[in-house]
């Protein structure tokens, strides 16, 4: 998946169990994303805040692979 902006994309396996409060903490709303899976939050969450912030608040299983663009 290619975030809003285009500069990251993410390959996602897992699940997220806190995908609203992620949400909210990157200050995304529901007019920040395009659909509502937990793939898209954390990709805007990465592309709002940085990897590591976003991947300490999040809480769930999962593996994924992020690629910045432009770095």
């Amino acid at each position: 998946m290619v975030s809003a902006d285009g500069r990251w994309v993410l390959v996602y396996n897992g699940e997220l169990y806190n995908t609203s409060e992620l949400r909210n903490w990157a200050g995304l709303g529901v007019r920040d994303l395009r659909g509502h899976s937990d793939t898209e939050v954390l990709l805007e969450a990465i592309a709002s805040r940085g990897v590591r912030p976003a991947v300490s608040q999040a809480i769930g299983m999962f593996a994924f692979a992020a690629w910045d663009v432009e770095r």
